[in-house]
């Protein structure tokens, strides 16, 4: 550890600069996906949903456990 810096300021610079050099990944979202499927694409390394009114209305059950989905899993979500 440095002398005179705070272990938490330690791990919060390396944990932005790991964020600088992370690839962002992402996929368009369809309402026939399952959560199996958000957790297989977790897995490969997606990061993050496209989700629009093309796959499903905004506000219908598909288009909110699309959005469970990602919340389950841990991806991002970006709503159009």
């Amino acid at each position: 550890m440095l002398k005179g810096v705070r272990r938490e300021t330690f791990v919060s610079l390396r944990t932005e600069k790991t964020m600088e050099n992370a690839l962002e990944i992402g996929i368009w979202s369809s309402a026939k996906n399952t959560l199996e499927d958000y957790r297989v694409l977790k897995a490969c390394g997606v990061t993050h949903a496209f989700i629009d009114e093309n796959y499903c209305r905004r506000g219908s059950q598909e288009y909110l456990d699309i959005l469970e989905y990602c919340r389950q899993v841990g991806l991002k979500a970006y709503l159009f």
